[in-house]
């Protein structure tokens, strides 16, 4: 396999439409192509040959994806983003997708316009930007290759482990650590170093649903 590769077209293997569940309760079904956008994959990208070609997340691609639900959410809440009116009726999931578009929205304005972010928003860490940048730009690719149905709990320590876990264990994300590192510190409160430990489970179940975190904690 070359450093960079273009998938738009899955082989016979990508025809399986099985659901497959994901980091958290979330929920996969690969979509058969060909898809409608190319996607022009080399190694940097932090998400996997697999997803890229068959619509068929890896392990790490189900905790990148957790990752990047839990960081939508804290930008939602602190990022000072207005609970519209129509998002009462959406399911769990819609609301999660909803979000994670206008947390999109959020960076963009970062990077393009910056004069328009409020206080609030400027306390966001650079790297947080960075870093949700990097993992969003290839949403639509994602979403044209596989339907995720978000169910996972916000900030769940099972989600927080995994991803710790991944920021040392990949060497194929190596060059994104200290992104990561810092996204894990703003996102969790706790620096995810390689000699720390944490468990894989929450024994006080301190999570928080989707409904809830969006509309009791804004």
């Amino acid at each position: 396999m070359g450093a960079t590769e273009t998938a738009t077209n899955p082989s016979a293997a990508a025809s399986e439409t099985h659901a497959r569940l994901l980091l958290g309760g979330n929920v996969s079904i690969p979509k058969v192509g060909p898809y409608a956008t190319a996607w022009e994959w080399s190694a940097e990208c932090p998400w996997s040959w697999r997803l890229a070609v068959h619509g068929d997340p890896t392990y790490e691609d189900t905790v990148l994806f957790a990752f990047l639900v839990d960081c939508a959410m804290k930008m939602f809440i602190l990022g000072d983003m207005n609970v519209h009116g129509t998002m009462e009726h959406l399911s769990p999931s819609d609301l999660a997708w909803e979000v994670i578009q206008e947390s999109r929205r959020l960076v963009a304005t970062y990077f393009h316009r910056p004069a328009e972010l409020s206080p609030a928003q400027r306390k966001i860490p650079n790297e947080v930007y960075v870093i949700f940048r990097k993992l969003a730009q290839n949403l639509r690719r994602i979403q044209e290759r596989c339907d995720i149905t978000i169910n996972q709990r916000i900030r769940h320590p099972s989600v927080k482990f995994a991803f710790h876990r991944l920021i040392w264990d990949v060497e194929r994300l190596s060059h994104h650590r200290d992104l990561f590192r810092r996204a894990h510190l703003w996102l969790y409160g706790e620096d995810a170093n390689r000699h720390s430990w944490m468990p894989p489970w929450d024994v006080d179940g301190s999570s928080v649903s989707i409904r809830d975190w969006i509309f009791d904690h804004n």
